[in-house]
């Protein structure tokens, strides 16, 4: 069952310039899941671009879960952006 993960931004203070670098980071992300193949997941940009501190990346494989978390800190970091992203199983309907 693919799983759902969760991108936080933790910081002290969360003002208009953070909140925009947070969408850009979202962006990347967009496009690196787009193009990252099967199973890597999907980010809704509407979400990404109503986000104050936290967005989701929905339909991870479970293959893929880990390698993607380290990925999404790893790039956040990139961008000097402190990110935690940690995955769970959506609710069964």
């Amino acid at each position: 069952m693919p799983q759902t993960v969760q991108i936080r931004l933790v910081a002290h203070l969360v003002d208009g310039a953070l909140i925009h670098r947070l969408r850009n980071y979202g962006e990347d992300v967009y496009r690196y899941t787009r193009d990252g193949g099967k199973g890597m997941g999907e980010v809704d940009l509407e979400e990404v671009d109503s986000a104050k501190d936290q967005f989701s990346v929905r339909r991870v494989a479970n293959r893929k879960v880990r390698g993607l978390c380290r990925w999404l800190e790893e790039e956040g970091a990139r961008q000097n952006l402190r990110i935690v992203a940690a995955a769970s199983r959506p609710p069964h309907s």
